[in-house]
């Protein structure tokens, strides 16, 4: 098993203490779009996030057919 590490951009932290709702699009196959939007600012959105995968990532059929929640595991530094 070959596992890439992974480098994240710096972020900022931020709690929104109101209500809303997410938005999920699937944009294509390597792209998933989620906006956050609050109900209580006007159904403005108040947050966004892209979610990218390499193009040349493939899963292996393991990955695809026999994963439970059981058998994640989150990898960080």
């Amino acid at each position: 098993m070959i596992i890439k590490k992974i480098s994240f951009k710096p972020t900022k932290l931020m709690r929104i203490n109101d209500y809303g709702y997410s938005i999920l699009t699937v944009a294509n196959a390597t792209h998933i779009h989620v906006e956050q939007i609050s109900i209580e600012k006007n159904e403005s959105v108040v947050d966004d996030l892209w979610i990218m995968k390499d193009i040349e990532h493939t899963h292996t059929s393991y990955m695809r057919f026999d994963i439970s929640i059981n058998k994640l595991t989150l990898l960080h530094d």
